[in-house]
């Protein structure tokens, strides 16, 4: 997993240079109440919150920038660019945005830089440049991290939403070295110009993979993703997330295809800027580790301790069908995300054939009345209970979507089975 972002915090040399240069950021910013004091001063607590995780680093740079008037377009000059006719409208404030991202420590891919055009404008001919192949939603795109050269995913998260403070909560000390935080870290967090007169944070992360893409060969590498994913880290901490489902898991595929993927082109990889790429090379789950993470804490709510917890309402999710989502009727927060988790097994159940055995889960966790429903210790206690209870041969089963035959998978079975035997 990517290290967080670092570029703009390597002036400040060492801890020690770094905390002389909060102490002094501190006494101009008392002399004098200049904007550039409090940017100097909310730059460095920001450093020191990524190298460090001292949270209150984090709550006091949101306050200092808080305190300053975001910047328009046209303030940073890029309000009257002229988009290309195949640059979709959603598209128009990345355009705008590259140039200040590229100032923060972000190029986005030559799409969305000034200048370009199609390469089949250019010189009439095909198959298309890589750059032709790059998209981007209203609020999410790739961007190659200048400092190291790694790609990235930058989010926009609107300001009303707790998704930046939970992100960061979570990489925080001690939180962000218990090996059981299976929650997308945060890598760095930017304040944006204002786009369409609204005011986002820029959220960086990891370039992470849909979990199912590729689908895991058998059912054990599917019964690791479950027991990965367990809830019990989150609602320990007080933090319920509100719109658990499949969408919103992802993994560090960077063992399992080794060579990387295009974010937008998944299934293929551009070495050498090819036009054309090439096709995955893709390991088995079962040879190399692979991190799962749950994404996406823009719905979820956090709060400061157990004796704390109130009920909510609300009802965006992904998962509508649960009953109790109401936006008047309160509800438990953690219950919900209890019956999304089972509903998120009980719909693998419903697509792929061998998952019989998770029926105790999924009986424990998916009860219309939420104080039916486990906790989620209590779950993962059970899911880790019946996966133990299978026997080695049953989990090496080729994972089979129901009604198709996967001839090959079941070809390969009988060497799984060998393999296995011949590792113990």
């Amino acid at each position: 997993m990517l290290r967080p972002t670092l570029g703009t915090c390597l002036g400040f040399g060492t801890s020690e240079e770094l905390d002389a240069a909060i102490a002094h950021a501190r006494d101009a910013l008392q002399l004098t109440h200049h904007v550039e004091h409090i940017v100097a001063l909310s730059t460095a607590l920001r450093c020191r919150f990524l190298r460090a995780g001292n949270f209150g680093d984090f709550e006091e740079t949101v306050r200092l920038l808080d305190a300053v008037p975001r910047p328009t377009f046209k303030d940073i000059g890029t309000a009257s660019l002229v988009l290309h006719d195949r640059h979709f409208s959603h598209e128009r404030h990345w355009v705008q945005l590259a140039a200040w991202l590229e100032s923060q420590g972000y190029r986005l891919p030559a799409r969305f830089r000034p200048g370009w055009e199609p390469s089949w404008l250019k010189d009439n001919s095909f198959p298309l440049s890589r750059s032709d192949y790059h998209a981007a939603k209203f609020n999410r795109i790739s961007a190659t991290r200048i400092e190291d050269g790694a790609t990235v995913w930058l989010k926009l998260a609107p300001v009303d939403t707790a998704e930046l403070d939970i992100s960061a909560f979570f990489i925080s000390a001690p939180l962000r070295f218990d090996a059981r935080n299976r929650c997308c870290p945060l890598l760095d967090f930017l304040r944006p110009p204002l786009i369409n007169d609204k005011p986002f944070w820029l959220i960086v992360t990891p370039l992470l993979r849909d979990t199912m893409d590729p689908t895991p060969e058998t059912v054990e590498e599917l019964a690791r993703i479950l027991l990965a994913l367990g809830l019990v880290f989150m609602h320990e901490n007080n933090v319920a997330h509100r719109d658990i489902c499949l969408n919103n898991t992802m993994m560090d595929a960077t063992r399992l295809i080794p060579g990387g993927w295009s974010p937008f082109v998944t299934s293929r990889v551009f070495p050498d800027n090819s036009s054309t790429g090439q096709p995955l090379r893709v390991n088995s789950r079962s040879r190399v580790p692979v991190d799962y993470y749950y994404i996406d804490f823009g719905l979820s709510t956090r709060f400061p301790s157990f004796a704390d917890r109130q009920l909510v309402v609300g009802d965006i999710a992904q998962n509508i069908s649960v009953p109790e989502l109401s936006k008047r009727v309160p509800y438990d927060p953690f219950a919900l995300d209890v019956r999304m988790y089972g509903d998120m097994i009980r719909r693998l159940q419903y697509v792929y054939c061998g998952l019989d055995f998770l029926q105790p889960v999924v009986e424990r966790t998916v009860s219309d009345n939420p104080a039916e429903r486990v906790a989620a210790p209590e779950v993962l206690a059970t899911l880790r209970s019946v996966v133990a209870s299978q026997s080695k041969a049953s989990l090496l089963v080729p994972l089979r979507e129901r009604g198709s035959s996967h001839v090959l998978a079941w070809m390969r079975y009988p060497f799984r089975l060998l393999a296995n035997v011949t590792s113990l």
